[in-house]
Parts: structure tokens; C-alpha cells; sequence
């Protein structure tokens, strides 16, 4: 019998469970406390593949520079992971105009950073500590952010430099990314055929002809259920 094991929380694994009794398939119904994680952590009974639990938060991030053309705005891309699953990704138009590519990719890069710092305090809640990492294909936006101070970039908005006191002091850590192997360009750009493909695996995601078989069933009962009536 399959297990739906999740956090015992208001609306936790809701959609999984109307599914699998919809479908009439019998699962065995886990929630897990704060003091049952903790010890389910300390016996390595929920262990990742590999052998332990993923203790970081990566978020890849990209942006075009002015990719509006009514606005002259930029696009943050962003996939956040940990392990290999994705768990939030998001496309979204910058609030701020950008004069550079370098600061288009800095907004992307605190951007990430604050998603990342939610998420981190998110899985705090649930007892899991995580690091934040982001990852950027930027060498100027990832030099701007881990030295002190405006720089050369003096028109960038103030509210946006705290990142730089978050990696100073190791509670954001900002890494290099190949272009290639960034799976947030998905977002921000014009590819190929093949680097779609190849961004779409870095998330775990594929392409699949036709309709999903329990959408079909799903409305073929719905609508057997309204001629009946």
C-alpha cells in the first residue's frame, strides 16, 4: 500500500489525497509533527537518494537586458531547487529600469536571494535547515554583489544592497553557473530546440503528446454524472 507522507499542516497533500481517493486507490495517511520529523531526521528514515537529506536551496537565475519593448524593462528568470526537485520557478518583469546587463542580472540575483531566504525559512518551520545558494551566469553581477558598496553602479537603488551584507557575512552564497547549464534561461530567452530539451531535464520535466488519461476520466464522470441526473 503507498504511503502520502507529509507535514501535518492545513491543506498539506490535499490535491494528492482527493486524487487517489477519486481514482479509488487505498494509501496509508503519515503526518508527520515537528517532534516526529525531527526524529524521522536522526534515524534517516526519509533519506534521499544518495544518502542524506539536501541541505541547500539552489536558485538559478537569469535576465534579459530590456527584453520589454514598450517598457525597456527586464525579465528575471528563476528556478529554485533542492536536490533535483523543482520547487518554484518564476518569470517576472523587473520593477526597476536597468542601464546595464550587469544590473538587469543584480535585481535577477537579489531577486533569488529573496526567494531563497523565504524558502529557507519555510522548510525552518518545518525543521529542515538549508543554506541558500544562487547561481548566476553574470561574472559582474556576482562581482558587484560579494564586494562592499555602490562602485561604479552608483545609480542603483539603495533598497536592493543588502544582499551584499547577506554574502559577507555567509547566509547567501553566490556561485557561477555555465550559461549552457542554466536551466533559468528557459525564462528570459529565444532558444533551440536542443537547449530546451536541455533546460527542461535540469528541472525534471518532459514533453508528452496527447491528455493526461485521469483529466479524460475525470470529465468523462462528470459529465456520465449530469446525464444521469
Amino acid at each position: 500500500m503507498p504511503k502520502v507522507v507529509y507535514f501535518d499542516l492545513q491543506g498539506r497533500a490535499q490535491a494528492i489525497r482527493y486524487l487517489l481517493t477519486h481514482k479509488g486507490v487505498e494509501f496509508e495517511d503519515v503526518r508527520l509533527t515537528q517532534e516526529d520529523w525531527a526524529a524521522a531526521k536522526a534515524a534517516g528514515t526519509y533519506t534521499a537518494v544518495g544518502g542524506s537529506l539536501p541541505d541547500r536551496v539552489r536558485c538559478f537565475v537569469d535576465s534579459d537586458h530590456a527584453g520589454c519593448a514598450v517598457t525597456g524593462k527586464s525579465t528575471t528568470g528563476l528556478v529554485c531547487k533542492i536536490g533535483n526537485n523543482v520547487i518554484k520557478h518564476s518569470d517576472n518583469l523587473q520593477s526597476t529600469i536597468s542601464l546595464s546587463s550587469g544590473e538587469s542580472e543584480y535585481y535577477a540575483i537579489v531577486k533569488a536571494s529573496q526567494v531563497g531566504i523565504g524558502l529557507q525559512s519555510l522548510l525552518a518551520d518545518w525543521g529542515l535547515t538549508v543554506g541558500v545558494e544562487v547561481l548566476s551566469d553574470s561574472s559582474a553581477a556576482r562581482g558587484h554583489v560579494q564586494r562592499r558598496g555602490l562602485g561604479k553602479m552608483r545609480h542603483i537603488e539603495i533598497r536592493d544592497m543588502w544582499l551584499q551584507k547577506e554574502v559577507c557575512e555567509g547566509k547567501v552564497k553566490v556561485f557561477k553557473v555555465l550559461g549552457e547549464e542554466n536551466p533559468a534561461d528557459l525564462m528570459t530567452k529565444h532558444l533551440v530546440r536542443e537547449k530546451i530539451d536541455s533546460c527542461m531535464a535540469n528541472i525534471s520535466q518532459e514533453v508528452r503528446r496527447g491528455r493526461a488519461h485521469a483529466g479524460l476520466d475525470v470529465q468523462g464522470a462528470s459529465t456520465k454524472k449530469r446525464h444521469d441526473e
